[in-house]
């Protein structure tokens, strides 16, 4: 086997094992989740998760990193921010068969080691990255109230399933809630 061939093996089973690791964390979350559930899913020996991701822990930040995340987001400009953000959180729909960033972080919220791994995650795959494209003064401070507005409506929208911000509503709900989000990305 060439070099080329192990690397593209390689990378093959890190994104089996990844694939496996989002299903198993969006429905059981961290704690509940076994390695050897995820490897037996992907097909591949726990020994693997070590050396491809060092360790269980890794393995979940590996999962939100790769996931679709607010890096994907932020490609417009900054004067759009709102009302990009507004669509994308109306529009998201529950799927029992992809990785759901905010199922998963529900899941998984608990003991307080899972809830430093989460508000680690949070902090340098949401809001880090968000504060770094708002700019300006105080950017992580109103980056975090803009994520905890966006994971707080994704939670009753989504997985509570609250009327008034239910799809029947989401033109009202864009417009009003986009020009709040746009304050603080402009403040």
């Amino acid at each position: 086997m060439t070099e080329a061939q192990n690397r593209r093996d390689a990378e093959a089973t890190r994104q089996k094992i990844l694939e496996s690791a989002r299903m198993a964390f969006t429905a059981k979350g961290y704690e509940a989740a076994g390695v050897r559930e995820i490897c037996n899913n992907a097909g591949v020996d726990q020994a693997l998760i070590k050396r491809y991701f060092g360790s269980k822990q890794k393995l979940f930040e590996a999962v939100f990193d790769s996931a679709v995340g607010i890096h994907t987001l932020l490609g417009g400009p900054k004067e759009t921010l709102g009302i990009q953000l507004a669509r994308y959180f109306t529009s998201k729909e529950r799927d029992e068969f992809q990785f759901d960033a905010t199922i998963a972080l529900l899941y998984s919220v608990g003991s307080q080691n899972v809830n430093r791994h989460i508000k680690h995650i949070l902090e340098t795959q949401f809001i880090d990255r968000l504060a770094a494209h708002i700019g300006g003064k105080r950017a992580k401070q109103r980056a975090s109230l803009i994520i905890s507005q966006l994971l707080g409506f994704d939670v009753l929208r989504r997985v509570l399933g609250v009327d008034a911000l239910s799809e029947k509503h989401k033109a009202e709900i864009v417009k009003t809630w986009a020009s709040q989000i746009q304050q603080l990305v402009d403040a």
